[in-house]
Parts: C-alpha cells; structure tokens; sequence
C-alpha cells in the first residue's frame, strides 16, 4: 500500500482492486528506479519549450500545462563570489584577528580548567601584541572586503535602483565605522597593538628543541602568564614574586594588585573553605533492633556496625561543613548550627580554621574515582549469595572547587576532611592527603583511597592522577577571610589572617592606634564597635599587604615593607593563620565564613608536591634545561635573569607547570596573542585575567 499511495502522489496510474504480494529486494529497486523515471520524464513534459526531446510516455497522468515563470534576479548574497568573501572574511579573522583554543591540561588552574575533551575553550586577542603594520594590514583587508563587497551587492542589482544602493552604502558605512572604530578603540586603551603587560595570560609558539638538540623541532602553542619582563632580575621565594631593584640590588615584593589591578587579584583568589556549602547527609540513622526478635544478636551487631559507620559519616560531614575549632571558656554558648555560628560571649570564644592552608588543588566537577576498599563494595554474602546491595568500588563523584573533600556516592564516606598531621606526623603537613583505611585502621595516603581509573598506568599502582589532584603541600601565607555577621549585642571582634611570618589583625572597634610588629600588621584605620544588624567584613594579608573592607567598602589598603627573600628554613617552619575571636558582651550569629588562599608560585617543577629537606639541591630543579648562566638558586629561591627581548611564563599551578622555569624564556617574536574571554562552555563564561 506504501508504493501505491507513493504511486499516487508521483501521479503513477493504479490498478482498480489490485491487492500486490510482497514485493522481494530486486522488485522494491526496480519500483524506484521506475518512479525516479516516471518524475523525470514528468519535470520534462511540463516545460517543452525548454526541453524540445521531452517525451510524454502513454499511460501515464499529465501534468497540465503551467505559463513560463520569468527568472528572478539573482542577489550577490546567492552567487559563488559572496561565499568567496565570506571564507575570506573567516581566514583573516582567524590567522589575524581572533584565534580559538581549548585547554587541555591543568598547568594555568584555577584560572584556566584543562582537560582534554571538556577542557575551557578560549578566544585569543591576536591582534593585542601585534606590530603597527600588523594591525594595518589587518585593517586595509578589512576594509577591501567591506568595499568589495559593497561594490558587488550594487552589480549584482539588476534593477539598479536608488534604495538598493543607500541600503548597501548604509550597511559599508556601518562595518567600517565597526571596524575602523573598534580597532581604534582598542589601540587607544591597549588591547590592541600594545606591549606586553605583567600579569597577563597570553599564548604563545613554544619550541620543542629550546634547552634540547632536537633534528626535527616542532612549534606548539602554549598558554601561561607573564610573569618576568625582559632586563628583570626576578626570584621566586616563600610562594612570592620579587623583583631586584636595579639601584640598592634588594629584592623587593611584586604586589599583584599594584603590577596589575585589584581586579586581578580578586579573580586569582582560590576558595579554600567555604563554611555550610557542603550539600552532604548522612542519610536515616539506624534503626535498634526490638529485644526478643528473631535473630536479634545477628541485628544488633549489624546494628552496632551501621551507627558507628553513621557517627563517623556525620563527623566527616560536620568536619567539611565547618571545618573550625572552637574553643571558648566560663558559661559562654558557642555553637555550630546548620548554616550559621551562633555566639553568646560571656567569656573569650575563639574560631581557628582546624588545617593548614595549603597549595592543594583540586578540579572541580563530575570526574571518576575508585574508591579502594569501599564497604558498600565488599559487603558479606548473604546464606552464600552475593549481596545484591554491593555496589563497585569505581564510581563518578564530584568535586567542588573549594578543598572540602571527596565524597564516595556508594558509602557515603569523605575523603579530604581529617587533619593527618597530628595522626601521622608533620611529614603530612597539609589537609585531607590521608585517611584511614576502613577496618584496619591504617593511614594511607588519600591518592590511594580515591584515584582515578588512569593512575596506575600512568603513576604506579594506588598514585592519583593529575587529573584532580594538583598542587602540593607547601604552606600558603597570604590568605583572605570573608565573613557576615549579624550583631545582637555589641562586643570587641578580632580577625587574624595570614601566617606565622607576618599576618593581618583587624580589632573591631579600634582608634587605629596599633603598630607594626615583626609578625603582625594591624588594620591602622579607626573602627567603630558594630552597631546591632547585619555586617559583612572581609580581611586579608595578601602580597605583603593589609586589605580590610567593611560593609562593601575598602577601608584600608596598606602595603608592609617587605625586602630580601624568604629564606627556606625559615619558610618551612611557617603555619598558615585564620582566627575570629569574639570577646565577652558579644552576641549574635556568623552566617558567612569563607577562606581563600592566593596563587602560590613554587621555585621548582617538584611533581611529588611535597617541599624537599635541602631545596638549594639542584636535583629538585633536575627537569631545568636552559641556560645555567640565565638562573640561580639561593637558600630555596628561585632567580631569574632574564635576557632583553624575551619573557618568563610561568603556570599559576606552578607545582604542575612546565613552564619557563625548566625551558626558559620566550623571544617576543613567538607572541601570538592575549587570551581573552572562556567561551565555552557556558558555565564557564568569563574574561581572563
């Protein structure tokens, strides 16, 4: 029936009651065939001035005959030429104008998120460090294509009116004010032809013999940041950047937000604890079994397992949700709820932030893990049987951008939450690397409870891959604390962050009499008490600076005289600091308690992610191959001497970049542009900075 109704609509002839058997594969072929031909001689019957060979086949419906449409004018967007224009229009813009990539590793994280398939695809300002004839031939092309195309859409209008024309002329006065105008734009408030900045992120054309005798070197675009400047002598020491003042040869520190903008700063700041944000539970608490039931003491002993199991969860779940001690003396009531801290300060009660802040990063997203001996992958077999609860030890978790932990979907357990150094030692100085083991109560190192299928190919059996791990365990001291509190009662606040070095002290209220000491840096501008209501305060010793915002607005920004490197000793007996104290009067609830820590730049590629005894041994910098004449390292710091006319790029996860630190440095003409803006995807959309 198919192939009479297809008959019909092509105008076949039908057969009055004829009912076909099934047609085999040779007669469905020879029924195509006979309907592309039977539509062909159709489309030639129908016009026989155009075609004098047609030929009417007998017994076949005639199509009746149509009058002669006259042929439509042919517009310049339908010819050959304006696809012509158009890929012309692609090439320039990409070899010229804008270049997309995709990011495939994790060397330019936090900032930039690296993978290979759902790596941030990125658009390229090639135009930002292009020379004057650069950028004018990109402009006289522009402009040829704009004419040219003007000139063409008025030829190929066949009526030549007037409006066709004004409305051509009005769409090429149009582009070229957007073109002339935007490059204009552009040239006069840097993006385009200027020279290269400090700070920025930029692509550029590594070379795969630089530092290495290749035969056959190939180039290969690389993205970092810039961070040293031709002429400069720079040292990377204590997780800082320094500079050596041509003059007095010291070193000094190179502020961030000073180099470059405060809105850089802001964007580099890394959440590492964001207090309440974890979405866990536990789940239902078990249930006691009934005294007396069949098979009580078999129920009870599982019983017993489960809410020891779900007292440990809900500690986990506590320690991620509110990762801080509280310690408080006398009758005053201090309390952790869900989402806020609840204070009545009869006496001194004091928050401390329960880990040290380390350089530890973790990708952020759905990533799969295997979680070793899981307990919901190696439950009992029931009378013989698998237990059809078991789940695998492999699993898809997701990981949050803050060091909060991993949490195993089928157990419910969380990885990254205990503080190990007082369990295994100060070898393990950092947060979340170790976890018990279920059952034998053995600390293993957290890459070998959650790794990635990958890892043992790539890393040995139970290593992480650098798939989610990064970073290392080298102690951050620049830190900021964002906090909102609403004040019941008014009382004396005091915020500390930073380290053991030197910190910032923020006492609320204050006459903003306090001085400098060695280690602490006080907020110098005057405070006055809380009034009841709500109040957000933020604080931070960032770059050897003292940064305090009350209510949205910047009180204080005041940099610390800092000069010399950091020597290593005594940065490897540096803690980080975050307290908030409250004294007696105080009343009221916290209901924001955010920690970040800043970019933290290690001197070497040291992939162990763990600070060596003796640093000043050049085999933690063994992957270092240019020139030793252009670097030095003194006392744990990494110099640089950076030669005229190139550059030192560096990854902002510095402990898993190779970067210019082990192949050096990049000639200006290998500049190929400023990254600009992550594209895609869409949860991702912002500009680079």
């Amino acid at each position: 029936m198919a192939q009479l109704g297809l008959a019909r609509l092509l105008g076949v002839q039908e057969v009055a009651g004829s009912n076909p058997a099934a047609p085999t594969k040779f007669e469905y072929l020879a029924f195509f065939v006979r309907v592309i031909a039977v539509r062909r001689a159709q489309i030639l019957a129908s016009n026989p001035e155009k075609n004098k060979k047609a030929v009417v086949r007998p017994g076949l419906a005639q199509p009746k005959p149509t009058e002669e449409k006259p042929d439509q004018e042919v517009s310049f967007a339908d010819s050959k030429l304006s696809l012509v224009l158009l890929i012309a229009a692609i090439f320039l813009a990409r070899w010229y104008v804008m270049e997309p990539f995709k990011i495939p590793s994790g060397s330019m994280e936090p900032t930039l998120i690296g993978h290979e398939d759902y790596g941030d695809r990125i658009l390229t300002n090639k135009l930002a460090y292009a020379s004057q004839l650069h950028v004018i031939i990109a402009m006289g092309v522009s402009l040829l294509l704009i004419l040219a195309w003007m000139a063409l859409t008025i030829v190929y209008s066949a009526k030549r009116d007037l409006r066709s024309h004004w409305k051509a002329a009005v769409i090429t006065v149009v582009l070229i004010v957007m073109i002339v105008g935007g490059i204009g734009f552009g040239w006069a408030s840097g993006a385009v032809g200027a020279e290269p900045k400090r700070f920025d992120v930029m692509v550029f054309q590594y070379s795969t013999n630089w530092g290495v005798d290749e035969k056959d070197p190939q180039d290969i675009n690389y993205i970092k940041r810039l961070i040293g400047m031709p002429g400069d002598t720079l040292a990377v020491s204590g997780g800082d950047l320094f500079l050596q003042n041509p003059t007095t040869k010291k070193f000094e520190m190179i502020r961030k937000w000073e180099k470059g903008s405060i809105e850089l700063q802001e964007k580099l700041w890394y959440p590492v604890s964001k207090a309440w944000s974890v979405p866990y539970s536990a789940g239902p608490k078990p249930k006691a079994p009934t005294a007396g039931e069949p098979d009580y003491e078999a129920k009870k002993k599982k019983f017993d397992e489960e809410s020891e199991r779900f007292e440990k969860i809900t500690r986990q779940i506590d320690e991620a949700a509110f990762p801080w001690k509280i310690t408080y003396e006398g009758e005053s009531k201090a309390k952790a709820v869900e989402k806020a801290f609840e204070v009545d300060a009869k006496a001194p009660v004091e928050l401390t932030y329960a880990h040290q802040v380390t350089n530890t990063y973790i990708k952020q997203g759905r990533w799969p893990f295997q979680h070793v001996n899981c307990p919901a992958a190696h439950k009992p077999d029931i009378n013989g049987m698998r237990d059809p609860t078991q789940t695998s030890e492999f699993m898809t978790a997701y990981v949050s951008n803050t060091w909060e932990g991993i949490r195993c979907p089928n157990c419910g357990s969380v990885a990254g939450c205990d503080s190990v150094e007082e369990r295994v030692g100060p070898q393990f100085r950092g947060r979340g690397i170790a976890l018990p083991i279920e059952g034998a109560g053995e600390i293993q190192p957290f890459d070998r409870l959650f790794r990635t299928p990958s890892s043992d190919a790539q890393f040995g059996a139970g290593y992480s891959s650098a798939n989610f791990f990064y970073g290392g365990d080298y102690v951050v001291g620049d830190l900021k604390l964002d906090t909102e509190i609403e004040v019941e009662a008014s009382g004396s606040i005091k915020i500390e962050v930073g380290n053991s070095r030197s910190s910032s002290v923020w006492q609320i209220p204050s006459d903003g009499s306090d001085k400098d000491t060695p280690t602490t840096h006080p907020v110098q501008k005057a405070t006055a008490a809380l009034a009841p209501g709500k109040h957000s305060l933020s604080l931070s010793y960032i770059d050897a600076t003292v940064v305090a915002v009350l209510d949205g607005n910047e009180i204080e920004r005041r940099p610390v005289d800092v000069v010399g490197l950091v020597p290593w000793e005594e940065y490897h007996n540096m803690k980080s600091l975050a307290h908030v104290s409250f004294d007696a009067g105080f009343k009221g609830k916290m209901t924001m308690l955010n920690l970040f820590r800043d970019l933290f730049h290690t001197p070497g590629l040291d992939r162990t992610g763990f600070p060596r005894e003796n640093p000043a041994n050049k085999s933690v910098f063994s992957m270092s191959r240019h020139d030793e004449a252009d670097r030095e390292y003194q006392d744990g710091s990494y110099i640089a001497h950076i030669p005229e006319g190139k550059y030192l790029m560096m990854g902002d996860n510095s402990p898993s970049s190779t970067d210019g630190r082990v192949w050096g440095f990049v000639p200006r003409d290998r500049l190929v542009g400023r990254a600009g803006v992550v594209w895609w995807p869409p949860s991702r959309w912002r500009s680079i900075k």
